[in-house]
């Protein structure tokens, strides 16, 4: 000491200083930093077979679940307006059918009493006009009187569909369907949920639906099968968040805009948030290792 410099002991003393309060912020940080319960490999599962499990499982489910939701949706509107689903008739298999194939144009609830209402307005309007050779080639109404009485036909029968769908329409809307009340619950406006429904519309169409229920199933059973993992190594906040992202990514099968695309956010962002907060962990658990062996607080 007596051969140091007045400059050489001041720095000698700052260095000792320095070394002692970084002593002393170790067991400090090392107090604060998370711990993780010890677990054996037996008390764990593989999220993989979640995983797995998830995505084969989404396949049953997710057509169940659609076809439930829609019943459910029927029978509200059919409550609303005082009558029984089976009644509805605009919405019955036979008119689905007659929409969605373009034939069936006629009365009726089942597709066949569609079909054949449909083939007898067929027969009608291509009833030869004789039995004569020339006659029997000439089909179709002839006489004016007739052949607006076919379109008279068509036209209140396209009228009373319009009626009784603005009736289900209303009834819906009075019943508060799921995705209304959440639309509103998240402050969404009309043009937004009208957006939403573009969205859902153009990915659907992109998306084959057993890749979406995979997609979605395997994440909702890799999601719950590690927020099983992180509650038993004590990690609760990742298990929470595990949990939300698993009833967001079952959310989505239920078929509305807003259910399907809000479900899929929530899971989607719950595993983003778990590995990025796992990776501040690391970056944490990192910079205690740095202290312990080489004496510095590692910055990086």
């Amino acid at each position: 000491m007596a051969d140091l410099t007045p400059e050489q002991q001041q720095e000698f003393e700052f260095r000792l200083r320095l070394e002692q309060e970084q002593a002393n912020q170790q067991p400090q940080q090392t107090q604060e930093a998370p711990q993780q319960k010890q677990v054996s490999s037996d008390e764990l599962v593989n999220p993989g077979w979640g995983m797995f499990g998830g995505a084969v499982g989404a396949q049953y489910a997710g057509p169940a679940i659609a076809a439930g939701y829609q019943e459910a949706t029927k029978a509200n509107a059919a409550k609303q307006l005082g009558t029984d689903p089976a009644n509805l008739e605009w919405d019955s298999a036979g008119q689905r059918w007659a929409r969605k194939t373009g034939f069936g144009a006629g009365e009726g609830q089942t597709v066949e009493e569609v079909d054949k209402a449909y083939k007898e307005m067929q027969a009608a309007r291509n009833k030869p006009l004789g039995q004569g050779k020339v006659a029997s080639r000439i089909t179709g109404p002839m006489n004016p009187d007739a052949a607006a009485q076919l379109e008279a036909q068509e036209a209140a029968r396209q009228a009373r569909f319009a009626e009784q769908r603005a009736k289900e329409a209303a009834a819906l809307k009075a019943g508060r369907p799921l995705e209304t009340k959440l639309a509103e619950s998240l402050g969404m406006s009309p043009a937004v949920q009208n957006a939403l429904g573009g969205v859902y519309k153009g990915v659907s169409k992109a998306v084959p639906a057993v890749v979406g229920r995979g997609l979605m199933g395997g994440l909702a059973g890799l999601q719950g099968f590690d927020a099983y993992n992180r509650f038993k190594q004590g990690d609760y906040a990742g298990a929470l968040i595990g949990g939300l992202g698993t009833l967001g990514s079952a959310a989505s099968f239920i078929p509305t805009p807003m259910t399907r695309i809000v479900g899929t956010g929530v899971g989607v962002g719950a595993d983003l948030l778990n590995s990025y907060l796992d990776s501040l962990k690391h970056h944490a658990a990192g910079g205690q290792i740095a202290v312990a062996q080489g004496g510095l607080i590692s910055l990086d």
